[in-house]
């Protein structure tokens, strides 16, 4: 068996500087450029986050098994997966970037799918309760980086 190298062990992560957003660019939902509402910038990036990772998730609200698998692409990327993909995101370069590496190793980056695009679709075998879980995980995994 052959060793594979963790796809984030050799990227670099960037360090964000956070500077006042330019005259004009205030008008990400739920960003707010008055910061007298008492939020830093780290919290309305941190609540910005999670409005995305909700929104994320309630496109699976109402929908069946053949809709949340159905690819979507050439690539036969679907919905459950973008949820895997976003999983493995959070666990892998936010939690590196932060030097928080992740508790959970996921089968698809310790076999080396994952350069096959093997994030991006779900398997049979990976139920969306496991999935929408792991993705959850992440996040807290994520908050606790953040701080």
């Amino acid at each position: 068996m052959t060793s594979t190298a963790h796809p984030w062990s050799s990227r670099r992560c960037l360090q964000p500087t956070l500077r006042p957003a330019p005259a004009g660019h205030g008008n990400l939902p739920g960003v707010t450029q008055d910061r007298s509402a008492g939020l830093d910038a780290a919290g309305e990036l941190h609540r910005y986050l999670q409005q995305a990772r909700d929104g994320v998730l309630s496109r699976l609200d109402g929908l069946g098994d053949y809709n949340i698998r159905r690819p979507l692409t050439p690539t036969g990327t679907n919905l459950l997966g973008l949820v895997k993909h976003l999983a493995s995101i959070e666990f892998g370069y936010l939690g590196d970037c932060l030097g928080r590496p992740s508790p959970i190793r996921l089968p698809w980056v310790e076999d080396g799918s994952i350069w096959d695009s093997a994030d991006m679709w779900a398997t049979l075998g990976q139920s969306r309760a496991d999935l929408t879980g792991l993705y959850q995980s992440a996040w807290r995994h994520s908050d606790e980086s953040i701080g």
